[in-house]
């Protein structure tokens, strides 16, 4: 290996590390995005970290792969440049799929979807652990019926 070249890799290496240093980890993407999609309720911030630790122990995170970890992080972060970034609809997706998620583990549909009351974390939502609910119901809504 020519002197040039082992200078180039170390100063491209230098600067990867750098990036990873100051660049916030997926876990802090997903909790600025759920902050921003749910501002219009009353919740606690201590319900998103406790939802992001339940996710992560249920493996609920470990379901995005690398690639799209990085996409989704650019993409919460980067925002601004939503029609510079690639794969835009894609972050949507995800972000709607995280979000849904965290909502699905809230009371806030047992609430008939009441924005004045305070949303509650009731715990990570898995539809095989927990019994059969149908929060669109009559049960839930008379006057629909």
């Amino acid at each position: 290996m020519q002197r040039r070249t082992f200078i180039r890799v170390g100063i491209a290496l230098g600067v990867l590390t750098l990036i990873a240093l100051f660049f916030p980890s997926f876990e802090q993407a997903v909790r600025r995005m759920l902050i921003q999609d749910t501002e219009g309720l009353k919740m606690d911030e201590e319900s998103i970290d406790q939802f992001i630790s339940d996710a992560r122990k249920e493996r609920f995170l470990d379901t995005f792969g690398v690639a799209k970890k990085i996409m989704i992080t650019l993409h919460t972060y980067l925002g601004f440049m939503g029609g510079i970034l690639p794969y835009r609809n894609k972050y949507v997706q995800y972000r709607g799929q995280i979000t849904g998620h965290f909502l699905l583990s809230t009371d806030l549909f047992r609430n008939q979807m009441d924005t004045t009351k305070p949303v509650e974390y009731t715990g990570f939502y898995n539809p095989y652990r927990q019994p059969c609910s149908n929060p669109f119901s009559t049960l839930f809504y008379p006057e629909t019926a």
